[in-house]
């Protein structure tokens, strides 16, 4: 099932074209990225005032800059400060700021320079420092640092949101980042583990890294996890969202990854444990302890690469190898067989060749890494490239065979997501960016890999199945399942700082998928072929299904955030295009055609192009403050 697909092969807009009739191509798409476009967020916003602290007067010309980064809690200067001038009001902005702690320094000609640190940047935010200079001598070199406080309240927030800088995961007591989900209000988990914000479905949320959509079409899943020591910023926005989100009904999940680092840094960490209870009656083994059931390691290296000048690196690796806390009893083999030939039950009876041992029925192994470049050849130019993989093997606790532990399947899954970004800061007020991403998502669940394997016969039982509301006492799951996706997805933005209260975004994204699916169940069936050979059922079978889709999306949004001092608006609207690519019946009351149903169409005339969906989403939200520690938000 690994297989290597082109999937520029084919026009995404063909279908499209023909039914709506204007002359974009793919390619076409990609060129005009280059005009005002935007993406999710990955940034925020410094603003605020200079004034002359003794007559409050605006002090027009001042100069602001990020001169350094606070990284591990130490001040580490920046290569290329980024500053702006004040206005005639004496008001500056300072856009497309990575998430992260910052020292801000204000000076002007004739006044004491002031340094504030602990100013702390947010994706999507507006952090306000404003600043007072005294008049000094000018011979004289006198610097004031001050620190700025957390605000007690966030006043630009229009929609519930909980971020976690990288810093703060690092504290906390989790293992990856859906457990950092978890601890924000409003989230849940099921029984499977599955992540719900306020009761929607696990599939009805959205997950973006660093600005762009990486989400898996077939379950909404996040296509390629990311480990926690690669998280700069995570951001869990539940109900209500800006018009950049979309496809998403509950929540919001935004993942803006660590960049390399100035200096040469990493850490490195491990344990080991295991699960301990006095639940024995619950859990089978769980009083057994082995220390060394429960393995991690994980770690992280950053700095600048040699020899090649503004190139900087950010990697990291995780290995897990988990026995976890649920185990069965090795009773029966897969090769012992249950005597159900006789209808008298009191005939029946069961080999046991198993040797009573413990055998975990939910154990799992992950391997994951990333790697992250970042080239800035110029102040305003940036490039960088992402690449994020895992591959992990696991199985899944079964209550039907506890006592046949061995017989069960095991699940197989890869993942590989490249992702290339190009920024261009225009001016002070003004930037635009390209990302372009390929994910590609691989699960395969067998117990043997061969469909053929002459071990699947012991999924017979001497004359009939054996039925699944008893223990199994032999045999091995017959299930096959297989299931590949890829996407290209391309997106790109533009922001502007529009005088002092607007800031503008614009955006459009397109994605190609490449949906494989197949499920059949090996049968052996000597009463039905005369003998035991394993067979993979025909696709008219109800134990084989199998298709291929390539659906289509494209999204398009503006929106604009309104800052009138404690009054924030975002106003937006949002378009989005699906094409599923895909063929309907004509008659859903008889979707096989089945003439003994009256559907006597040819084949041909049988299904038609299912239609293209549309929508336009209207959105706004509101924000303004009641009190020093209270905000109300619409």
């Amino acid at each position: 099932m690994f297989k290597i697909i082109n999937i520029l092969s084919q026009n995404p807009f063909d279908r499209f074209l023909g039914k709506a009739r204007f002359g974009l191509s793919f390619a076409v798409i990609i060129f005009l990225f280059n005009s005002p476009l935007l993406m999710a967020g990955t940034t925020g916003k410094i603003a605020g005032t200079i004034e002359d602290k003794s007559t409050g007067d605006p002090l027009p010309g001042a100069n602001v800059i990020l001169k350094a980064k606070m990284v591990d809690g130490e001040q580490v200067d920046m290569d290329r400060p980024r500053g702006a001038s004040t206005d005639v009001e004496g008001r500056y902005f300072i856009i497309n700021v990575r998430p992260g702690v910052y020292v801000l320094e204000a000076s002007f000609i004739g006044y004491q320079t002031v340094v504030k640190t602990n100013v702390k940047v947010e994706v999507d935010r507006t952090t306000t420092v404003n600043f007072q200079l005294l008049e000094q001598s000018l011979t004289s070199e006198e610097i004031l640092v001050t620190a700025e406080r957390d605000p007690l309240v966030t006043k630009d927030r229009t929609s519930a949101s909980a971020k976690v800088s990288g810093d703060d995961i690092e504290a906390l007591p989790v293992e990856d980042f859906g457990e950092v989900v978890q601890l924000t209000a409003g989230v849940t988990t099921g029984l499977g583990g599955d992540i719900h914000i306020r009761g929607g479905r696990s599939s009805e949320i959205q997950y973006y890294v660093d600005g762009i959509a990486v989400s898996n079409p077939f379950n909404n899943n996040i296509a390629v996890p990311v480990e926690n020591n690669a998280i700069q910023e995570l951001e869990v926005i539940s109900g209500t969202f800006n018009a950049e989100y979309g496809q998403a009904m509950s929540g919001i999940v935004n993942i803006v990854t660590k960049e390399g680092t100035e200096k040469l840094s990493g850490s490195i960490s491990a344990y080991s444990g295991d699960f301990i209870s006095n639940r024995t009656d619950v859990f089978y083994n769980i009083d057994d302890k082995n220390f060394l059931a429960q393995n991690y390691f994980q770690g992280n290296l950053s700095g600048p690469v040699p020899f090649i000048p503004d190139l900087k690196f950010f990697m990291s690796g995780k290995i897990e190898d988990q026995q976890n806390w649920l185990y069965g009893q090795e009773i029966f083999l897969p090769s012992d067989s249950t005597n159900m030939s006789s209808s008298n039950p009191a005939d029946y009876y069961i080999e046991s060749s198993g040797d009573s041992s413990a055998v975990p029925m939910n154990p799992y192994q992950n391997y994951s890494g990333q790697l992250k470049l970042t080239w800035q050849p110029l102040e305003t130019i940036k490039l960088s490239y992402n690449i994020m993989g895992n591959r992990s093997e696991g199985k899944f606790f079964s209550n039907y065979y506890k006592l046949n532990p061995n017989s069960r399947p095991t699940q197989y899954t890869w993942g590989l997501n490249h992702v290339l970004r190009f920024e261009h800061q225009l001016t002070a007020r003004m930037f635009y960016n390209i990302n372009v991403a390929y994910y590609e998502n691989d699960l395969q669940t067998y117990k043997y890999e061969n469909p053929q394997d002459p071990r699947y016969r012991y999924t017979y039982k001497r004359g009939a199945f054996q039925p699944t509301f008893v223990l199994s006492t032999g045999g091995v799951d017959p299930n096959h399942f297989y299931r590949n996706n890829q996407t290209l997805s391309a997106r790109g933005n533009f922001m502007i700082q529009a005088g002092q209260y607007n800031l503008i975004k614009m955006g459009v994204e397109a994605r190609r998928h490449r949906l494989d699916y197949e499920y059949f169940r090996v049968i052996v069936n000597p009463t039905l072929y005369g003998d035991y050979q394993p067979r993979i059922p025909p696709l008219s079978s109800t134990d084989h299904n199998a298709y291929v889709r390539e659906p289509f999306e494209l999204a398009a949004y503006i929106q604009d955030k309104i800052e009138i001092q404690d009054i924030i608006v975002n106003l937006g609207v949002r378009f989005d295009l699906f094409d599923p690519n895909s063929e309907v019946p004509v008659n859903f009351e008889n979707p096989g055609n089945n003439p003994a149903y009256g559907g006597a169409l040819p084949e041909g005339e049988a299904y038609e192009d299912a239609d293209i969906k549309t929508q336009i989403s209207p959105r706004l939200g509101l924000a303004f403050p009641i009190s020093a520690n209270g905000v109300i938000h619409a």
